[in-house]
């Protein structure tokens, strides 16, 4: 087996990133990067997918298409070709264009997985470069230990197997196997900030500072995601510690390390202001000055977010919170939400529901008594291919859940393990396989 092709294949490998009946979806541009992603996982894997995101904003777009259209027949690859119209989003919604061209492509990529199966993962090309350039972006912008540490190998369901590879190497499979690849000029544009850093800012660096810059700095992201990993979990416990809800207690809050302090009240505002853009260290630090003041007092922040200190505790609230609950597609909060039905499986895939109302579960691997109930303290859920568990807590974070619903949701769980948040993730601990005799199939009536 080729050496760069290996590489990709111990990464895969170390990080559990597809076992052997996962699906694969995989992004192409026609750029040396996705191509080679592709040609790397037919290797290696037979359950691959494609999906090309035309982006209407280069004269050159239709001949990307075509070429990705192309290589994907003579690969036997299945294609889907989305059409997207980047510049009229950002208008519409106040963005630059490549931020809403990264919103509507993740979007088209998770309506394109679900559409194949609740396992499919889906495989983007970043590579080693692009680590460094964010890194060094995420830097120069102002950034705390998250965004140091860069792109992740394996979030949720993307992955990165070119992570650890450089565009030399990628270039260099690519012409050894006698495929070529399209550019995209868009990329050579010295206006764009991430442009300049690829294009001049790392290239210098590398010549007169040091030859390794880019390895270093991929160092440091790894080196940093680790910090971040452990720092999360302290930052969980410290959060429960001294948490009633929407309300922070001060003197536990103040009683904290200095670096817990900050984690919690950053993602205490996070939480309630349903996003982490444009939440800066002075948010942070205005909140910490308003928990130590003597008296009471009130700060009016980002995303209508207001946090008022009443005595010895700070009270987050957000403007329209009820409206937000009226907007959740399911909250069920009773045993009767649930429809459950056990039956034997046809041996079909295809069988296997798509829809967010009704998931399939292996009944035969469920061991346990299946129990309807609200959350528990040490809940969670296997969400990562290689076995590893999700905290429920964090999980209903993530969904924007608000805080006061979260103890009212009733959740089917098998001991620890939640099998299911409606309208969320499902569990990958017991999933359906061509060896499933029984099926245990849930459907739910939100209210």
């Amino acid at each position: 087996m080729n050496r760069t092709l290996e590489k990709v294949q111990s990464t895969i490998e170390t990080y559990a990133m597809l076992r052997g009946n996962d699906d694969a979806l995989v992004g192409v541009s026609g750029g040396a990067d996705s191509v080679c992603l592709l040609l790397m996982l037919t290797k290696l894997t037979g359950r691959v997918h494609a999906v090309h995101v035309n982006h209407g904003l280069r004269e050159s777009a239709g001949k990307d298409e075509a070429y990705v259209r192309n290589l994907c027949a003579r690969l036997h690859v299945p294609l889907k070709v989305r059409h997207i119209q980047a510049g009229t989003y950002a208008r519409e919604h106040g963005l630059g264009v490549e931020e809403a061209g990264h919103i509507l492509r993740r979007r088209i990529f998770e309506e394109e997985a679900d559409a194949i199966s609740d396992s499919c993962r889906i495989a983007l090309a970043h590579h080693s470069e692009d680590q460094a350039e964010t890194v060094l972006f995420h830097l120069c912008r102002g950034s705390g230990i998250r965004g140091l540490a860069g792109i992740r190998p394996v979030d949720g369901r993307l992955i990165r197997p070119l992570l650890y590879l450089t565009r030399d190497e990628i270039e260099e499979y690519l012409r050894l196997e006698g495929i070529s690849w399209c550019t995209d000029e868009t990329n050579l544009d010295p206006s764009c900030a991430r442009n300049r850093l690829r294009l001049s800012v790392l290239p210098e660096l590398a010549e007169t500072i040091n030859a390794g810059t880019t390895r270093h700095l991929c160092e440091i992201a790894e080196d940093t995601a680790e910090v971040e990993d452990y720092l999360e979990e302290e930052t969980g416990k410290a959060l429960a510690s001294c948490r009633q809800k929407n309300t922070l207690l001060v003197g536990k809050l103040l009683s904290l390390p200095s670096l817990l302090e900050k984690r919690v009240l950053q993602e205490m505002l996070g939480e309630c202001a349903g996003h982490r853009k444009d939440l800066t260290r002075a948010h942070v630090e205005a909140l910490l000055r308003l928990a130590a003041k003597p008296g009471n007092g009130q700060l009016d922040l980002p995303y209508g977010v207001t946090c008022r200190k009443s005595y010895d505790v700070l009270i987050f609230e957000k403007d329209g919170e009820k409206s937000r609950e009226e907007k959740l597609p399911f909250l069920p909060t009773c045993k009767a939400d649930y429809h459950p039905e056990i039956f034997p499986f046809s041996g079909c895939m295809a069988d296997v529901p798509r829809g967010t109302c009704t998931k399939w579960f292996d009944y035969d691997r469920i061991s346990a008594f299946l129990e309807y109930r609200t959350r528990r303290e040490k809940d969670a859920m296997t969400v990562y291919a290689d076995g590893r568990r999700k905290k429920l807590s964090r999980i209903l974070i993530d969904r924007k859940i608000p805080a006061d619903l979260r103890d009212r949701l009733v959740l089917p769980a098998v001991r620890d393990e939640i099998l299911w948040v409606p309208g969320g993730p499902v569990s990958l601990k017991y999933p359906i396989t061509e060896t499933t005799r029984r099926v245990l199939s849930l459907s739910v009536s939100g209210n």
